[in-house]
């Protein structure tokens, strides 16, 4: 894992995979520790001897308090590791956000518009706002935009994954990393696009 300050450009996108397979890989480990919970009957909080102060023989009195323990270690290390991709995001969101496009790609044209963003969506947690201008989000651009379906297939074959997108706001270019995942709404963003007809270009 790279510190804070290394946080940039192609380094980034790498590390945050990095984090978010390591955290795959936590949630994976609490879930076979809870399958052995499961299959001795007990959650984490049952008593572990009879009513005589004996160890109970109804279950694997080691196996449970290995797994109980190992959830408590697990979740305190996923606890962290959320916050580690959070404030890597905010950072790269930080340092990011007021850079220009390079010249390569300041002629983009933009081709939707940011109708709206649901409050505590991905979207607005990753810094989108009503109103921006899609120049680029992940491999789809205005040189090679054809429906809405091309945005809803990067964004399908994005979740979880960190998701490059540049936007126009207020006249200036505006570089995001969008993390598309399931949440309480709708979508895996929470966002709305819209096409530019009303907007002069």
């Amino acid at each position: 894992m790279v510190g804070m300050d290394k946080l940039e450009g192609q380094n980034f996108r790498d590390t945050l995979l990095d984090w978010m397979g390591e955290k795959f890989k936590i949630e994976k480990d609490i879930r076979s520790f809870n399958e052995i919970l499961q299959q001795n009957g007990v959650g984490m909080d049952e008593p572990l001897v009879d009513a005589e102060g004996y160890p109970r023989n109804d279950i694997d009195v080691y196996q449970v308090r290995l797994a109980r323990n190992k959830i408590i270690c697990l979740n305190n290390d996923l606890k962290d590791m959320i916050e580690t991709i959070e404030r890597g995001i905010s950072k790269w969101h930080k340092e990011e956000a007021d850079k220009a496009l390079s010249p390569a790609r300041v002629n983009y044209t933009p081709f939707l518009r940011v109708g709206s963003v649901s409050p505590g969506s991905p979207a607005d947690i990753d810094g989108l706002r009503a109103g921006d201008l899609l120049l680029e989000i992940g491999t789809v651009n205005g040189t090679n935009y054809s429906t809405m379906a091309d945005v809803g297939r990067v964004v399908e074959h994005s979740i979880e994954k960190a998701l490059e997108v540049r936007v126009l706001r207020h006249g200036r270019s505006v570089n995001l990393l969008l993390v598309p995942k399931p949440w309480s709404g709708q979508g895996n963003l929470g966002c709305v696009f819209l096409p530019l007809e009303a907007i002069e270009r």
